[in-house]
């Protein structure tokens, strides 16, 4: 069961110039860790796996949350496909009509234009639009890539939401491994979309 949208990942090389850069958007960190453990799980989505990375969470009031990451590395050779503005979440995708049909299948999205998805949420300000956009040729997505690489999405029952993700057309990159982000014990996987797109499935180790 996906309950909404933990945060859209924003990659960089310079943590104090992308907090100023939200902070003139009107986010607020509502927390930031230095030297946090990288699991050895996220390898295959690293195109230079260091064994720490810093992350800073913003949030702002209408807008989906970003947590900004810095893998301690030079950029991956690949931009994220995601893109943001306010509660819109825009994807480039290759095949329109696949990547459509995945979200809708995977997460229970609802088709509101021709190339506009709703994720609604029980949980206040979870939920988002996912505008999706053609592009026929790009590179792997990697988590050290530049930009937005990753979509985190909040749920419970991870491991049944992974096996929906295979037979909408997904792939799964890893087996749920665990970790302490802001005192929260969590329970992460790795996904992707057909098109390639970075997913990242959260469930907190407590319930809700």
């Amino acid at each position: 069961m996906i309950l909404g949208i933990d945060h859209l990942a924003y990659n960089v090389c310079d943590m104090e110039t992308a907090q100023k850069e939200l902070e003139a958007k009107q986010y607020r960190c509502v927390f930031k860790e230095l030297q946090l453990q990288n699991p050895i799980a996220k390898r295959p989505v690293l195109e230079s796996f260091q064994p720490v990375h810093d992350i800073a969470y913003f949030i702002r009031p209408g807008a989906v949350p970003i947590e900004i990451t810095h893998h301690h590395s030079r950029y991956a050779d690949n931009t994220g496909p995601y893109d943001i503005q306010d509660n819109f979440i825009f994807l480039s995708c290759k095949n329109l009509s696949e990547e459509t049909d995945f979200w809708i299948r995977a997460f229970g999205l609802i088709l509101i234009s021709e190339t506009q998805l709703q994720l609604n949420s029980p949980l206040p300000g979870r939920g988002g639009t996912i505008q999706l956009q053609q592009k026929t040729e790009r590179k792997p997505s990697t988590l050290d890539g530049r930009g937005y690489t990753c979509l985190a999405l909040l749920g419970k029952g991870t491991a049944a939401a992974a096996d929906r993700i295979r037979k909408a057309g997904g792939d799964t990159i890893t087996d749920p491994f665990e970790m302490t982000v802001n005192s929260k014990r969590l329970n992460i996987s790795l996904h992707k979309s057909p098109s390639g797109a970075l997913i990242e499935l959260l469930e907190l180790k407590n319930n809700f």
